[in-house]
């Protein structure tokens, strides 16, 4: 598995990603996320280079935001 900042190409599979876990979760009485959130924020993140996904064979498995909510957008070295 490899993990690579997000780019807006990646965007309709993310989304697909994660509202496939949100029916799977739903399907098992357990809501954690709604159709709004969290995939109408993927763009917004995309756009401030904070989204990374992780991949499985260039398959995007999920989706992740890093950001340091206490003092605002934080540069992280990999």
């Amino acid at each position: 598995m490899d993990f690579r900042l997000a780019v807006m190409q990646d965007l309709s599979q993310i989304k697909s990603v994660y509202k496939d876990i949100i029916k799977k979760k739903n399907s098992e009485q357990i809501q954690i996320w709604d159709d709004i959130y969290p995939c109408e924020f993927f763009e917004e993140d995309i756009r401030n280079n904070r989204l990374y996904v992780l991949l499985d064979h260039d398959v995007i498995v999920s989706a992740f935001v890093l950001c340091d909510t206490n003092s605002g957008e934080k540069s992280v070295e990999w």
